[in-house]
């Protein structure tokens, strides 16, 4: 550091070479031209050693947990505007209000769910904390709390998503609970045949069970065997 003319010479911090070429920081450098606008730049031997990503540093912000309260529902002062005693034409307003307000809160949990998968992937720290935590199980009670109105078609991939990206943990939850795996989001009949799940999301869903029977009827057999389908069933709304 210094290089010719020590620090404050040709060149400034830097010297000629240095961070930031001739004219370096806060010089004018040889003939006194313009600085660089270049803040630094790798030189020589210097090279990157490391980086790191957002999966590899949430731990530091409490974990994946910490995206939960996307999965939440959202308040009823947010998804409903209060109904006034109003005419036809402020009626029809709120209507369109609310519509809007459901299709931003399932492209929320679509959302979410996506970016939960993308810490998940690849990170085996990431992985075991959502899987010792009975984490699976937690996202199904969120989804489920507003009786599944955010559910939508467009959800169905994203949970596939979520469940390759936790490899081995996709079959088992804590103890080797299956009920607590993550694939029990794909086949977790409380949650997708709540009673306020859309029409749409419940084709899409049906869809997804006829494709799944066909490809392995004997692991469907083993995942939703007839005592949980009844259960299911007799769910009260």
């Amino acid at each position: 550091i210094g290089g010719i003319g020590g620090i404050g010479g040709i060149g400034g911090i830097g010297g000629i070479g240095g961070i930031g070429g001739i004219g370096g920081i806060g010089g004018g450098g040889v003939g006194g031209g313009p600085a660089e606008a270049i803040a630094a730049e790798l030189v020589g031997a210097a090279r990157v050693c490391a980086t790191h990503s957002a999966k590899d540093i949430i731990h530091c912000l409490g974990g994946v947990h910490v995206l939960f309260p996307l999965l939440a529902p959202p308040s009823p002062s947010e998804a409903s505007p209060s109904p006034s005693s109003a005419s036809s034409s402020a009626s029809s307003a709120l209507a369109l209000s609310s519509a809007a307000a459901s299709e931003e809160a399932s492209s929320v949990a679509v959302e979410a769910v996506d970016l939960l998968a993308a810490l998940l992937e690849g990170s085996r720290l990431n992985q075991e904390a959502l899987h010792v935590s009975g984490g699976y199980a937690l996202i199904a009670h969120l989804l489920r709390r507003d009786g599944g109105r955010r559910l939508s078609p467009a959800l169905l991939p994203s949970m596939e998503g979520l469940v390759r990206s936790v490899g081995r943990y996709a079959w088992a939850g804590p103890g080797g609970e299956s009920e607590q795996a993550a694939v029990r989001l794909l086949l977790d009949l409380r949650l997708w045949g709540g009673p306020a799940v859309p029409a749409a999301a419940l084709a899409a869903h049906s869809q997804f069970l006829k494709q799944l029977a066909r490809r392995d009827p004997a692991a469907l057999r083993s995942l939703l065997p007839a005592p949980t389908l009844v259960d299911a069933a007799a769910e009260p709304p």
